[in-house]
């Protein structure tokens, strides 16, 4: 029998109580600070990027780019026009997109890295973990992933021209040499629609050239998706635009 005091009780005394955490996001943080408070040895283990979504790909960065957004819009637009005149703003999206990562790592480092660094209680293993049954945890440990990755901006999507709004860019992450997708991002317009397609894609193990030669309806945002996944082999815009 366990104890919320981090102990195990048994016949002969008691043990430190030893945790095993699936992942490294906010709620793995929270669950390996009070486990390690109540006196217990924990484990985390993580696959990808230290912090989970919220730091790395999710919160963040996106109330970053929104609220650069907001600036942007009040340059160009604002109750008090009358007084001060309006300045159209000129984004620089390699700079916008480094002062971005810079307050990632920033925050990676104070809230994830240098928690572990100052709690011995708390040790970090590199792998991916994967339940046998209810009582064993397996963890096949990580040797490094290579990567490759592609961007495509909307301009090369038929629908983004359809709607006269080719602001964005579609990105794809995989595993170098297999072509195995391992992430995806997309700054559009039904963004929020066509990136499912993409979550389903990586669910299931499909490689860049699986995705390229899936058929998607013409003139949908969802089908950048598979010109994304084309440019990893060929040049799109060299494409006639049905015949992707």
């Amino acid at each position: 029998m366990r104890r919320l005091d981090g102990r195990a009780q048994t016949g002969k005394g008691s043990a430190p109580l030893r945790i095993a955490i699936v992942g490294s996001g906010g709620a793995a943080f929270a669950a390996a600070l009070k486990a390690a408070e109540q006196g217990a040895s924990v484990t985390m283990i993580e696959r990808g990027t230290l912090g989970g979504t919220c730091v790395n790909v999710g919160c963040v960065p996106s109330k970053i780019m929104i609220r650069a957004a907001h600036v942007a819009h009040l340059r160009r637009h604002s109750p008090f026009d009358a007084g001060l005149s309006a300045v159209p703003p000129v984004v620089d999206r390699k700079r916008l997109l480094a002062q971005q990562q810079g307050r990632v790592n920033e925050l990676r480092h104070a809230k994830y890295e240098g928690i572990l660094e100052s709690n011995p209680a708390i040790t970090l293993m590199r792998g991916e973990a994967r339940f046998r049954n209810g009582h064993t945890l397996a963890v096949r440990l990580a040797g490094g992933v290579e990567t490759d990755s592609r961007t495509l901006a909307l301009e090369n999507v038929p629908r983004a021209l359809a709607n006269f709004d080719t602001r964005g860019f579609i990105k794809l992450v995989a595993e170098a040499g297999t072509g195995r997708l391992l992430g995806a991002q997309m700054v559009a317009a039904q963004a929020g629609d066509a990136i499912q397609a993409a979550a389903l894609a990586i669910r299931s193990g499909m490689t860049v050239d699986d995705l390229a030669g899936q058929l998607f309806p013409y003139l949908t945002m969802v089908e950048g998706l598979k010109l994304c996944a084309q440019t990893f082999s060929k040049d799109v815009k060299q494409l006639s635009c049905c015949a992707g």
